[in-house]
């Protein structure tokens, strides 16, 4: 594409025309950067849920193994046996 624009303004013969093949470059530049923008935060979220939910399943099992060990501690402790 970068070319293509070069050819075409070497071929520009007035300054409406250089103006005009400008901006119509600069219009297909904004919508590829933006196109390309919502793709990256699309990525970036994916990435960042992906990451989060090994996390997260990981700070749960802690917290149901440091509740399941304290459940089984309190068992075996005679002050905590039923009579």
């Amino acid at each position: 594409m970068p070319f293509d624009f070069v050819q075409k303004l070497s071929g520009v013969k007035s300054p409406t025309a250089f103006v005009e093949l400008w901006t119509e470059h600069a219009r297909k530049q904004v919508e590829t950067l933006t196109e390309q923008t919502k793709q990256l935060a699309a990525l970036a979220q994916k990435a960042t849920l992906a990451t989060a939910e090994p996390l997260k399943t990981g700070v749960s099992n802690s917290f149901n193994i440091s509740r399941l060990s304290r459940v089984v501690l309190n068992r075996s402790d005679p002050r905590c046996r039923r009579q």
